[in-house]
């Protein structure tokens, strides 16, 4: 299941790609910033700062809601509020296209990838999650001539990775801690596995990705830490500003967002961070 198709992307992988984005995630990093892609079903959102009270969506609601905010509670997803509304105000995330529909759909901009060597990157969500659909993808996109890339969380089983292997030309994994139990704490799962799988992919096109969440990993020692893997490894990082941008989605989503008053590093801090690893020699970069 997708909850979005992103076109003409530059920072999901080398050249200018499409980015699918599937839903699921069994981590529950608090600064997530996409909080519509962990539940691997579809979920109905309702923006009250969209809404301009004109009721198309109540009229439309076959379950006779007073009131848009009402919707939410009680909803099977029959997607008709979402049909009527003028500013776009409710949405539904999550739908299904099969790997047929999902590849004829980015091949249409087949010729972008090709002039400028890029190609489809599969994000989430996890979706190692949807192992057997992102398989038939890739090898389908494969069969092409399109260069594929993976953004991942990193702890999939050893193996899902061989049979990533062959079907992806560029594996896009965040290390979010150095420290298993501190990665443990805040999301839910440790790093063991996410680093015996970097380990494993240091010669199969891996970007080590670090999102820099201000009181978690952006302290001096962990990032030290993590340079010197990354330069065991031989492979480049991309340091990732935190945002937290996310406001809107949360509330939406009737959920809190522990993050929401936490700002990003000035921009001489992030550098100052990313001085940090290139003084260690690892090919690093802020952005991604």
């Amino acid at each position: 299941m997708l909850y979005n198709l992103q076109r003409y992307c530059i920072h999901d992988g080398q050249g200018i790609r499409d980015t699918v984005f599937l839903k699921g995630c069994q981590m529950r990093c608090p600064w997530c910033a996409n909080p519509e892609s962990q539940l691997g079903g579809r979920q109905i959102a309702f923006n009250k700062n969209k809404c301009i009270g004109c009721g198309a969506c109540v009229k439309a609601c076959p379950k006779g809601k007073a009131a848009p905010e009402d919707i939410p509670a009680g909803c099977d997803l029959c997607g008709k509020c979402e049909y009527v509304c003028p500013r776009e105000a409710i949405q539904i995330y999550g739908y299904d296209l099969t790997p047929d529909e999902l590849v004829a759909e980015v091949m249409k901009d087949a010729p972008y990838f090709r002039k400028s060597d890029g190609g489809v990157t599969i994000s989430g969500g996890e979706p190692t999650l949807q192992m057997d659909y992102i398989a038939e993808v890739f090898s389908k996109l494969h069969d092409l001539g399109i260069h594929t890339a993976i953004e991942s969380h990193g702890h999939f089983s050893d193996a899902e990775r061989e049979r990533l292997i062959p079907l992806v030309d560029q594996f896009l994994i965040d290390l979010k801690h150095m420290d298993s139990a501190k990665q443990e704490e805040y999301t839910g799962f440790g790093n063991e596995q996410i680093l015996k799988n970097m380990e494993a992919l240091r010669d199969h096109g891996l970007v080590i990705r670090i999102p820099l969440v201000p009181g978690f990993n952006d302290d001096d020692e962990n990032l030290t830490r993590s340079a010197a893997f990354a330069k065991k490894l031989d492979v480049p990082v991309h340091l990732l500003k935190f945002h937290n941008m996310a406001s809107s989605k949360y509330e939406s989503l009737g959920r809190e967002y522990a993050y929401k008053n936490i700002k990003t590093q000035p921009q001489e801090e992030l550098e100052r961070m990313l001085k940090i690893f290139t003084d260690m020699g690892v090919e690093a970069q802020l952005g991604g």
